[in-house]
């Protein structure tokens, strides 16, 4: 209930929990470092999990990291890595502050279709916003699966 004092929640449901199953089948496009900063046009940064594994694509390196399962909602990165080449500004201070940022993920969500990544930085916490390729943008992507 929005009030003059704010937001309340006046009741909740849980209508199942989360699990790290729940990430992989998507290949999900990075939208937003942090709440209303977008990915610059032109750039595109992915993640997808697969099993105990994550990999992407930073627009300039590919990437990839073991992932571990905690409490529903709950994970972290280790053994993270990349490829390095070397790309031009802007696109390798992006790709630093998202390989950065991402190291410090700790708690994953769902919010209107789109994955968000809670990561822990030097400046506080921090969410990573992905949407799935199949509905980024207007254009229905295709798929080869039959």
């Amino acid at each position: 209930v929005l009030s003059d004092d704010g937001l309340s929640l006046i009741s909740e449901e849980v209508i199942g929990t989360l699990s790290t199953a729940d990430l992989e089948g998507h290949e999900w496009i990075r939208i937003e470092l942090g709440w209303e900063q977008p990915v610059p046009d032109g750039s595109e940064i992915t993640l997808r999990f697969v099993k105990d594994r994550a990999e992407g694509n930073t627009g300039c390196n590919s990437y990839f990291a073991g992932v571990t399962a905690g409490a529903p909602g709950e994970f972290g990165f280790n053994g993270m890595g990349a490829t390095r080449a070397a790309c031009p500004e802007p696109a390798m201070d992006l790709e630093r502050r998202y390989l950065k940022t991402l190291a410090g993920a700790s708690t994953y969500s769902f919010l209107s279709g789109r994955l968000v990544l809670g990561c822990e930085t030097e400046d506080g916490h921090v969410a990573l916003v992905f949407t799935p390729r199949e509905t980024v943008g207007e254009i229905e992507i295709e798929s080869d699966v039959e």
